[in-house]
Order: structure tokens, then sequence, then C-alpha cells
């Protein structure tokens, strides 16, 4: 083989080379490979010019076009099948059968979700660092699964009434939001939800919600206030872990039971009131709440199981509405100035007697004879008070 055929022969290898990193580089931007690879064969290439003849340089400037041409060709298909797909692309929404399914649009200030979308698909605005403000319209029916996680600059959400339907962790690491307004129609705040949200503030709750899953709050240092509906049954595991900042939590009447780990940390929070609804608390369901002084636990509750309010230092006053409720040796572990409030002669107040606590009664026993009802005495007799 001549030299000069070998250098055409090269030559025709680095113009495809050159062609095909190109078009890699418009569609990807790999620059890094662009400077390794390109630079050197465009150097050699125009060196192996200076050295064919003419009609040589005819042939290769021909394969080139041939080639670009073949690329370009392959690169409008390509996209022209990517469009295809969806039924439309407008303003960076991708729709395909009303599930908006991605968003990559300029737009850094206020997004507004087309009418015609129904669903917002998994991870369609995930990690997005330009959207500040998303309005949903009454049109969206379903949110999936971490739809705006990671959206590290978003500050506000505006949610109509027509969502019912939202996966788990769908705001999950959004760090700069600060205010929510949640459709009223959602039956449920799935696990992760508002996880790691450390400005919120505060949320509204879906009156309709049945259930709030596991560390739905988890790490919503800000998070002062929240109310849960009536309707709601179930609180999860670790639901409030780590919201530093909250101080008042109001329970409603269904819940049935408080998970594991439930307010952890919850360094701010001073009274809950447990109503008589919930069956179970979980362990370590108030550990380390550092300000908790004042409980009220509901008369359905059996058992508080070991360290459900372990350090809890400042915890001044257990109220125990049931005489039945047991109570394990290490429940209050670290709690040295408590004082347990209980029925005369209920579990509680043994408990109280047998560890050491101060004792408070607050109702009479079922017994005849002479009760404690506060600091006052009185003989009961016959299912009531005998006052002379």
């Amino acid at each position: 083989m001549s030299q000069h055929q070998k250098i055409l022969n090269f030559m025709q290898i680095s113009i495809f080379f050159i062609q095909n990193i190109d078009i890699v580089n418009n569609l990807f931007t790999f620059s890094a490979f662009s400077f390794v690879i390109i630079k050197p064969i465009v150097y050699i290439y125009k060196i192996g010019f200076k050295i064919l003849e003419v009609n040589m340089k005819k042939r290769i400037l021909a394969l080139l076009m041939t080639v670009c041409l073949l690329l370009s060709s392959a690169g409008v298909t390509a996209f022209a099948a990517e469009e295809s797909i969806y039924d439309s692309i407008s303003n960076g929404f991708y729709v395909k059968d009303g599930v908006l399914v991605k968003y990559n649009g300029k737009e850094s200030d206020v997004v507004v979700i087309p009418i015609n979308v129904t669903v917002i698909s998994t991870d369609a605005f995930a990690t997005n660092s330009k959207i500040r403000s998303v309005t949903i319209p009454k049109t969206v029916e379903k949110i999936e699964d971490y739809a705006f996680s990671g959206c590290s600059k978003l500050k506000t959400v505006t949610m109509a009434d027509g969502v019912t339907d939202v996966g788990i962790g769908v705001f999950a690491a959004c760090e700069s939001l600060q205010s929510v307004k949640l459709s009223d129609s959602i039956t449920g705040i799935g696990t992760d939800f508002f996880l790691g949200c450390k400005l919120l503030e505060k949320v509204v709750l879906p009156s309709k919600a049945q259930y709030i899953g596991s560390n739905a709050f988890e790490g919503c240092e800000s998070l002062v206030e929240i109310d849960i509906p009536d309707n709601v049954t179930t609180i999860g595991n670790n639901v409030f872990k780590e919201c530093y900042e909250l101080e008042k939590v109001t329970l409603g009447d269904s819940v049935t039971s408080i998970g594991t780990g439930a307010f952890l940390d919850c360094h701010s929070l001073t009274d809950i009131d447990i109503p008589d609804s919930v069956f179970t608390i979980g362990n370590r369901a108030f550990e380390s709440c550092m300000n908790l002084k004042r409980v009220t636990i509901s008369k359905r509750v059996s058992n508080i199981n070991d360290m459900i309010f372990i350090a809890c230092p400042n915890l001044l006053e257990v109220t125990f509405n049931s005489d039945s409720t047991t109570i394990d040796e290490n429940a209050f572990f670290g709690s040295k100035v408590l004082t347990i409030k209980a029925p005369y002669y209920s579990k509680a107040h043994d408990f109280a007697n047998e560890y050491g606590f101060k004792f408070n009664a607050t109702s009479y026993s079922d017994k005849d004879g002479w009760v404690c009802q506060g600091r006052d005495w009185y003989y009961y007799s016959g299912g009531k008070y005998v006052t002379n």
C-alpha cells in the first residue's frame, strides 16, 4: 500500500470521528472528550492535507460532505421520532395522553401546569434547579412519586382541589420550599412527602386525608404548628422527626396509632394531648422532646412501652385517663421532676409508688371506701359520693 493510500485511509477514519463527535457534542455537550480526541485529529488532518495531491483533497472533501449529510439526517430523524412520542411539546412541557412526562423549559419564575394535563408523572420536575413557583390547575387529578423532589429553588406551590391522589416523596428535598397550598381532596399524605423541606413553616393538611405516611415531615426544621384532621387514623413512623421548631400539635379524634419515633427530637414541643381514640403509641415516639412539659394519655392505650418518653428532662406532668394502663420501667427514663396524675389505685398509681415519682389522684376508685380526688378525700359508696 502506497504512503498516499495509507494517509487517505487514516484521513477517512479521522473525518468520520470528527463529524460523529461533533454531533455528540451538540446533543450531549461532551466537551472533555472533544478536547482530548478532536483537536489532535484535526491537527493531523491539516498536516495530511499539505502532503496530498489536489485530486486527493477533493475526494476527502466529497467524503466529508457525504458523512455530514448522513449524520445530520440521522439526527433530524431521531429528533422527529422523539417528537412523535408525545401528543404535545410546548414551552418545555412534554405531554402524552394527558400525562406530563417531563419538563425542561427555561421558565425560572412561575410555572403553570397546562390544563390538558391530568397526571404529573414520576420525576417530571425532579432536581430542577430553576423553578421557584408552581401552580397546579384543577384538571390535574394525580401527582406521582417524587414529581417535584429536589427542586432546590422551589418556594411556593398552589394546588387546586382537583388533585385526589399523591405519591411518595412528591416534594422531598425541596429545601427552599416555604409555602404550600394542598388540594383539600387529597386522601392521604404519602411517605417522605415533605422530607427535608427545611424552610417549611406551616401546612394546612387536607380535611379528607386518612393517613400520614412515615417520614412525611422528617427534617422540616422550621415547621412550627400542625393540625391533624379528624379523618386521619394513622400517623406513621418518624413523621415529625427532627422538626426542631414544632411547638404545637393538635391530634384529630380519629387517630388510632402513633408510630415509632413520630415526634422524635421535636425540641420545641411543650404539650401534647393524645385523644381517647388512640390505642397504640410506638417506641421512642416522644424521645428527646427536650422541652415537653405536659402529656395527656388516651384511656384506650393499654401500655406505655419502654423509652416512649425517654430523654425528656423537663417533663413535669403526665395524666392517665385509665386505671388499667400499664407502664414499662424505662418509659420515662431521664424525667427527674415528673408528677403522674391518674385514678387512685390505678396501674399508674402503682408505677409511681414503685419508682418514686410524685403522684396526684384525678378520680375516685370504683370500690366503696375513702378515695382521693385531687387533694381532697371523699367517701364513695354504692356508686356515688357520700357527702354526709
